[in-house]
């Protein structure tokens, strides 16, 4: 059934007060390259055979078809691998996955490395299975951008930290005071991004995300208000963000959509610049700098967090679930400690562990 969504029209955009949030300050750290294990099973044998490109599509299926969540890999040698042929996430974990993790957290020392370049402890882990606990970037990184390239569908999942750095670009872009004119007074935006800022567009950051030219969709997890999460999904070719919040009760549209306007603004001009409308001509594109429309899906077709903090783990659920083509959204919010602790396993699993200096 087509979801219900509410469209946002543009008002003129007041900055209002945000609740305070004691959640970590957001600091950029460096995330290395996602490597692809370049192996491939052969039957009736026990060698493992490089992966040439021709085959690639054929593995990334056969991987897509075994993953029990979009961000683990089967294809490594990992006890996950064989735990479940297909994505269900509200499933129990296997029971040999949670005794191993079970008895990391016993010991006050532990550490893993969770691939992000970032080496964390026992307090991390249980702050991500922790109910109505607000998750850190890292751990949003972590679990919802490990390999997003094993779907065969136009989709990029983005990496939190693209939302933080528009926001600062978008100040310094737009004159001090804009945001306070009505929408019909606001100036028109010419910049020219630099190679850095379209390395995000081009697919030249660390973080294993296809070029933008390759996708139609972008699924942006956004911090905003300094501690709430959300989801942004950005429809390129449509020129429009439907935008999925678990958490809409005392929250009025006008608000969001100041929180976006920096993606609104800001991705026409990228997208311009890296030439992505001239490749899309005849698939109902356009090259206008003109703002991207934005509408907020309703909160009677997404699951509502109860109370705050579980704003994180509900948005990347959402993330999985749109990931695996699942068209309903079947879990409440009584769901998260197990969802929470479900989460916090598969990232364990799939970290490696730290030996001491």
């Amino acid at each position: 059934m087509a979801q219900q969504t509410s469209e946002v029209q543009d008002h003129p955009l007041v900055a209002q007060q945000t609740p305070e949030v004691l959640d970590p300050p957001l600091v950029a750290q460096p995330t290395p390259e996602v490597q692809d294990p370049q192996l491939i099973a052969q039957k009736g044998q026990d060698t493992l055979a490089s992966t040439s490109m021709e085959e690639r599509p054929v593995r990334l299926r056969k991987r897509g078809w075994q993953l029990t969540t979009p961000y683990t890999d089967p294809c490594k040698p990992k006890r996950a691998r064989s735990v479940a042929h297909k994505f269900k996430p509200n499933e129990l974990v296997a029971a040999e996955m949670l005794a191993e993790y079970v008895t990391f957290k016993e010991d006050p020392t532990g550490r893993r490395d969770v691939d992000v370049k970032v080496i964390v402890d026992v307090p991390w882990f249980v702050q991500f299975e922790s109910n109505n606990t607000v998750l850190e970037d890292t751990i949003v990184r972590k679990r919802q951008r490990m390999f997003p390239e094993v779907y065969q569908q136009n989709v990029n999942i983005i990496d939190p930290y693209l939302y933080f750095y528009m926001l600062i670009w978008w100040e310094q872009l737009m004159p001090a005071g804009t945001t306070d004119k009505p929408f019909l007074e606001w100036p028109v935006i010419s910049y020219k991004w630099t190679k850095e800022q379209l390395a995000w567009a081009r697919g030249n950051k660390d973080d294993g995300c296809r070029p933008w030219k390759e996708v139609d969709t972008l699924l942006i997890p956004m911090n905003v208000g300094g501690g709430h999460w959300l989801m942004a999904s950005v429809e390129l070719t449509l020129r429009s963000i439907r935008l999925y919040d678990p958490w809409q009760q005392e929250v009025q549209y006008e608000i969001r959509n100041q929180q976006v306007a920096c993606l609104r603004y800001s991705l026409p001009l990228m997208l311009n610049q890296i030439g992505f409308y001239k490749k899309r001509r005849g698939k109902n594109t356009t090259m206008s700098p003109e703002p991207f429309h934005m509408v907020v899906v309703s909160k009677h077709n997404i699951p509502q967090q109860k109370t705050g903090g579980n704003c994180g783990a509900h948005t990347l659920a959402l993330i999985e679930h749109i990931v695996a083509k699942r068209k309903k959204f079947n879990w409440t919010d009584d769901q998260m400690p197990q969802m929470r602790q479900k989460m916090a396993v598969e990232v364990f699993s799939n970290s490696s562990i730290v030996e001491d200096q």
